[in-house]
């Protein structure tokens, strides 16, 4: 940069190039090829990473990161107990986080996909419907998202941008009703005047 590193011998605006080597490469396991408790110990790495990436503004990546934890624990069965607690609690973690990549990505189907898979295994999650509806009116599904924010308040009543967001939604579909009503109005009397010519 404008600084330069005076310790090491580099005046200000220098360009630097670096050679790099890889020393040692290790290809990850496939989830078919681990048990059921290394699934999970992944999945909680592949968190760990997507959390770290998202904090650092890396949304793509962050995203195949969540994705990951999905794949390593959606269809795992054989867990018991604590371990099978851990498997729901992360794999709904996943999701949530994902569809929150994708919100910021502007990926609205597929924040809204996540978020679906998320209430599907567990309708109270307050944050998939709240998450959901984030992704309803960003397609212009107002009705949709409206129904979305209540039900995130019947589970948190105490969140206050769920209840912002239902009154927006309120007042976008007055907008677009009032907008449908003069579109029709204007259609109506066309055909009036159209139907006092032609009779």
């Amino acid at each position: 940069g404008s600084a330069g590193v005076v310790s090491k011998s580099i005046p200000p605006d220098t360009s630097l190039s670096y050679t790099l080597s890889l020393l040692k490469f290790e290809k990850a396991k496939e989830s078919w090829q681990l048990d059921a408790d290394q699934k999970l110990e992944q999945a909680k790495l592949f968190k760990e990473k997507g959390t770290k990436h998202f904090k650092d503004g890396k949304y793509e990546i962050a995203a195949s990161r969540y994705q990951k934890v999905v794949e390593f624990l959606e269809h795992e069965i054989s867990l018991r107990g604590d371990a099978e607690t851990d498997r729901k609690e992360l794999l709904q973690a996943g999701r949530l986080n994902m569809a929150l990549c994708y919100l910021k990505l502007g990926k609205w189907i597929e924040a809204r996909g996540a978020c679906e898979k998320a209430i599907e295994e567990n309708n109270d999650a307050a944050k998939a419907w709240f998450r959901k509806g984030e992704a309803q009116l960003a397609l212009n599904d107002c009705d949709s998202a409206k129904a979305d924010f209540e039900r995130c308040l019947e589970l948190d009543p105490e969140n206050k941008a769920a209840r912002n967001k239902v009154a927006t939604c309120t007042q976008r579909i007055k907008q677009q009703k009032e907008k449908e009503k003069r579109t029709f109005a204007n259609m109506f009397d066309k055909f009036a005047a159209i139907d006092k010519k032609n009779g």
